[in-house]
């Protein structure tokens, strides 16, 4: 019998097994040394903070899709140029 797509292995959006253990282990290791004073991620930053600050950025996601209607929020509802003028 052929195989076809979504049929059979892991469910979608399912865990690999060895993953799930990896990240536990790390998660585990990572909480026991920021109890430890001296190799915690706090000391770590202070030391290298460019470093720390690389490392930082990868968390923030690369791109942010937003669909706002600028108009509808009455503090940005404004003419900068208009109103200076209006003062004169």
């Amino acid at each position: 019998m052929p195989y076809k797509k979504g049929q059979g292995g892991r469910p979608q959006g399912a865990v690999n097994q060895t993953t799930k253990l990896v990240r536990e282990v790390f998660n585990e290791v990572f909480n026991k040394l920021q109890s430890h004073p001296s190799a915690n991620l706090y000391n770590w930053a202070i030391q290298e903070p460019g470093e720390f600050y690389k490392l930082a950025s990868k968390l923030i996601p690369g791109q942010v899709n937003l669909d706002l209607d600028v108009h509808s929020f009455p503090l940005l509802n404004i003419d900068p140029i208009g109103d200076i003028e209006n003062q004169k």
